[in-house]
C-alpha cells in the first residue's frame, strides 16, 4: 500500500467516523471561528468534531498518510434536507440537481515529501464531483479563510454576519 492514498470514507464504518472526528477535531480545535459550534456539533471531551449534516448525505474525500486520516473534504449531495449555508441565514436555489454544497476541509499536515496532501486531495474531490455530474459547488466560509477559496475560483455571491462573525457565501462552477 502506497504511504498517501486518496480515498473516500467508509461512513457505515464507526471506527472510520470517530477517526475523521477526531482530525477534524485536532484541525479545528484552536479555530478563530467563533460560529463554528453553530453548525457543527463540538464533544470537546471525547474530541471529535463534525457537521450536523447527517453523514447518509455526504461524501467526505480523505487523504490517508501511513493510514492516518490527514486531511479530509465534506460534501453534501442532498439538497433535499436543510443545509449547513441555511444554517447561517443563506439561501440557494435547491432545485437544479447538479449543484451541492462544501461543508468542510481540512489538512493537518501539508506535504509528504514534496506532495502538497491539501491540494491533491482537492484535485481528487473535484474530479470525484465532476464525476458525479456536479456542476455548481456552494460553500461558506469567514474572512480569514477567503483568499484561500478565492485562489480556487470560488465567487462571493452573498454575505452577512452571523452571530457577530462576518461569513460570505460562495459559489464555484466546476467544469
Amino acid at each position: 500500500m502506497p504511504d498517501l492514498v486518496y480515498t473516500t470514507l467508509d461512513i457505515t464504518n464507526e471506527k472510520d467516523i470517530v477517526e475523521y472526528e477526531r482530525a477534524m477535531f485536532r484541525a479545528f480545535q484552536n479555530t478563530e471561528i467563533i460560529t463554528l459550534p453553530e453548525i457543527w456539533e463540538y464533544d470537546r471531551k471525547a474530541k471529535r468534531l463534525r457537521t450536523k449534516i447527517p453523514y447518509r448525505n455526504q461524501i467526505i474525500y480523505i487523504a490517508r498518510l501511513f493510514d492516518a486520516i490527514v486531511a479530509g473534504t465534506a460534501i453534501n449531495y442532498n439538497m433535499h434536507e436543510p443545509l449547513q449555508l441555511e444554517m447561517i441565514g443563506f439561501s440557494i436555489d435547491k432545485s437544479d440537481e447538479h449543484i451541492c454544497e462544501g461543508l468542510g476541509v481540512f489538512c493537518l499536515q501539508v506535504f509528504h515529501e514534496t506532495i502538497p496532501i491539501g491540494i491533491q486531495l482537492k484535485d481528487y474531490a473535484f474530479a470525484q464531483i465532476a464525476q458525479k455530474g456536479i456542476k455548481t459547488m456552494y460553500g461558506t466560509c469567514s474572512p480569514k479563510k477567503l483568499p484561500g477559496y478565492v485562489q480556487l475560483k470560488f465567487e462571493v455571491i452573498d454575505e452577512r454576519v452571523f452571530k457577530g462573525e462576518k461569513k460570505y457565501l460562495l459559489k464555484k462552477a466546476l467544469p
